[in-house]
């Protein structure tokens, strides 16, 4: 496991445990006369206290750990698009530009196009991912004699 990941794992859930600790511990609310049912002072009352707060700690430890480790498992997908280098967003937008221009249709071309490659490729570059789009851009332009453009 990487230790980035369990270090912040780790920290959620110390951080859930110690709110658990805190709410468990906060003093109890007075109660009305009709509330019996658990023993108003002794050793009984301590036992189920200490109990409780054991219990509220756990629980709160391990939602602590949970949280954590979802906030880790989405911020990857949160940073992935803004992983590419502007240089190469921009060359495979004049890639696709030039694709779309000369051997894609547009979309008031009625000729049906059977390259899906390219189509996805043109998706993908939109998209923010162009080191899968670049490479069949540039294989497609050169496939119908282009010459491409410098990066």
């Amino acid at each position: 496991m990487n230790p980035v990941v369990a270090i912040t794992v780790l920290l959620c859930a110390v951080i859930g445990g110690w709110l658990g600790w805190r709410r468990a511990t906060r003093p109890i609310a007075r109660r009305s006369l009709f509330d019996s049912a658990r023993p108003t002072t002794g050793f009984g009352r301590e036992r189920y206290r200490r109990s409780w707060k054991f219990v509220v700690a756990i629980v709160y430890a391990l939602i602590g750990a949970v949280i954590g480790f979802f906030v880790l498992a989405t911020l990857p997908a949160a940073v992935g698009a803004q992983t590419a280098s502007p240089g190469a967003l921009r060359y495979c937008a004049v890639l696709s530009e030039m694709y779309k221009r000369y051997i894609g249709t547009s979309q008031y071309d009625r000729r049906p196009r059977n390259d899906v490659t390219g189509d996805e490729a043109v998706a993908q570059c939109e998209a923010g991912n162009p080191a899968a789009a670049i490479p069949v851009l540039e294989q497609k332009l050169r496939n119908n004699g282009f010459t491409l453009p410098p990066r």
